[in-house]
């Protein structure tokens, strides 16, 4: 783990925690991560190999938002190859209060240079045509409200068509792109899985986040 921090020049802490399965040990690091009072509030995971993996995440990620701390779960793909990104595109559901922190992340990736010209595109669906002024009103505030420069665009998904589908089609040339999550019901793990892997197909890069804090959603006056 130095190893790889110092070949990347980060400057970070290795922690190694034995425990006799997955879900206790990532619970276990969770609750005793920090140094002195400075504690850890937000987990990342990166993208598993099998499915099974990925639904004991989701377990981790309920039992970790009772404790106030956010998860992030991470499908990244040849972002060093590049010497300049284009687009960072955040998907936009207003449901999970989790726009704010993907808002957040978005822009202090924006902020690192390699990354400052890319385009911030702000994304929501609608059911409904005329719902569609409505919801461009509520992302025009809303990238008021940040203050960041970004753009927002609305989708009217009149027919029905499938979402994956959808984001697929819009954000498959993004170089990355942000969802929000949400806590499926124990014992629902794996279908919620199936729906992840389903929606970060065909994309290049996929941020995955939930937003636990005390303050979601409230960092923003215009989540719904």
């Amino acid at each position: 783990m130095r190893d790889v921090l110092a070949r990347n020049h980060v400057s970070a802490f290795c922690e190694v925690n034995v425990a006799p399965e997955f879900v206790i040990g990532a619970i276990d690091v969770t609750q005793n991560n920090g140094v002195g009072s400075l504690r850890s509030n937000t987990v990342m995971f990166g993208w598993p190999n099998d499915d099974v993996k990925l639904d004991l995440m989701l377990m981790v990620m309920r039992t970790i938002a009772g404790i106030g701390k956010s998860t992030i779960i991470t499908k990244l793909s040849d972002l060093k190859n590049r010497e300049v990104y284009r687009r960072i595109d955040v998907w936009w559901g207003g449901m999970e209060n989790n726009g704010d922190l993907m808002l957040l992340f978005a822009h202090l990736l924006h902020m690192n240079p390699v990354w400052n010209e890319a385009e911030i595109v702000l994304r929501s669906i609608v059911d409904d045509p005329s719902k569609k002024k409505e919801a461009e009103t509520g992302l025009a505030e809303t990238i008021k409200a940040v203050r960041i420069k970004a753009r927002g665009e609305v989708i009217v998904n009149e027919s029905g068509a499938d979402i994956a589908g959808i984001i697929k089609e819009t954000s498959g040339d993004a170089d990355i792109t942000f969802m929000g999550l949400m806590i499926p019901e124990s014992g629902h793990e794996h279908q919620y899985s199936k729906k992840l892997i389903e929606l970060s197909e065909g994309l290049q890069s996929v941020v995955f986040v939930r937003n636990a804090s005390e303050f979601s959603g409230e960092l923003l006056n215009t989540e719904k």
